[in-house]
């Protein structure tokens, strides 16, 4: 990730103090441009902006096919899959199945798409008249992605959510300096410190959080 800690000025003053060689961040810069080179970054000019589609349909195939590869079957209980003219009911349940579908990723790997087909709606197409589709939200999560503390039993401590050790070092096991059940997990990217007595240096502490679903 980017960031102050280990970049910018930080490594300017690692490379004068001769904490990383030149050569080390020459190395690095090197791969950036063969990677750059290769595809043609430096052979084209630039042309449409950021907000601007370039889907066509072979993207859009592949992006179908990448989708339906990807999926993954957590369980089929009496070969209820797949389904046919024998299925006149069927239930769509959850955030992610409606308008709230998570169709590409958070933060800066997100790319929007000129359409989108969530699972609710491709399904009432493919069951056409002959099937009665019902779609219950749930949960609305906050963001799409997250399991809010409510739904999470911590394996030790009391309330909600996810209990988290906390050490001064990569190797955790010593005894935590810091034990706490934290609501809901904290990506702190600005490289600050999770609490009193941790060091916010990040190659120099490291966590673990073990939470449990309940029912």
């Amino acid at each position: 990730m980017n960031g102050s800690d280990f970049y910018g000025t930080a490594l300017t003053d690692a490379v004068a103090a001769g904490r990383v060689s030149q050569a080390t961040l020459d190395g690095h810069v090197r791969r950036i441009l063969t990677a750059m080179f290769a595809s043609g970054l430096f052979d084209t000019t630039q042309t449409g902006t950021i907000t601007t589609p370039v889907s066509t349909d072979a993207h859009r195939t592949t992006a179908r096919q990448v989708a339906e590869e990807g999926s993954v079957l957590l369980k089929n209980a009496s070969a209820a899959l797949p389904l046919g003219s024998a299925n006149k009911k069927i239930a769509v349940i959850g955030d992610d199945a409606g308008p709230n579908a998570m169709t590409a990723g958070g933060g800066s790997t997100h790319v929007g798409s000129s359409s989108v087909v969530t699972p609710y709606s491709a399904l009432v197409t493919r069951a056409g008249s002959g099937a009665s589709v019902n779609y219950p939200q749930g949960y609305a999560s906050p963001s799409g992605e997250i399991v809010d503390s409510p739904y999470l039993t911590p394996s030790s401590g009391s309330g909600h959510g996810l209990h988290g050790q906390f050490y001064n070092g990569t190797s955790m096991g010593r005894t935590p300096v810091l034990s706490r059940v934290d609501p809901t997990l904290n990506f702190l990217w600005g490289g600050a410190s999770p609490g009193r007595g941790i060091r916010a240096r990040a190659p120099r502490s490291a966590s673990r959080r073990t939470p449990t679903a309940s029912t």
